[in-house]
């Protein structure tokens, strides 16, 4: 089953810059989604949600890319950090989510990203840019 992961501004209601990630998951989208939850409650770390004074608060709030020592001590004891440094692409960070999510998945959950190729990539050009006047980020 196809699962995306949107890193930034999902519902285009705020800053509207986002990246999405795709993952190829051997589990439906609703126990991803459980696992989550789960992997939240038992770390104490978060990724979704303005939390603007939650220690624990990773990426929440615009303009935050660091994370706090708290969340990132909670996330080495998880072992999903090495103590060497934070992620710093933004696929690393997908695939943070993606270990935090494993935390909490039965034996045997696999998932793979997936990338797409690119029109544009392949064409070497823009498509439909003229349909964004006045637009900037």
């Amino acid at each position: 089953m196809l699962f995306c992961i949107t890193l930034g501004d999902w519902l285009g209601k705020g800053h509207d810059i986002k990246e999405d990630f795709l993952y190829d998951c051997n589990r439906p989208a609703a126990e991803i989604a459980a696992a989550y939850g789960m992997s939240r409650e038992k770390y104490g770390v978060r990724f979704d949600g303005f939390k603007k004074d939650d220690p624990f608060a990773v990426w929440t709030s615009y303009g935050e890319s660091g994370m706090s020592p708290e969340a990132r001590g909670a996330l080495e004891r998880a072992g999903l950090l090495d103590g060497t440094g934070e992620p710093w692409r933004m696929r690393d960070r997908a695939d943070l989510v993606m270990r935090f999510i494993a935390l909490s998945m039965p034996a045997g959950f696999t998932y793979e990203p997936v990338v797409v190729p690119s029109l544009n990539g392949l064409l070497r050009a823009d498509i439909g840019y003229g349909l964004f006047e006045g637009a900037s980020c």
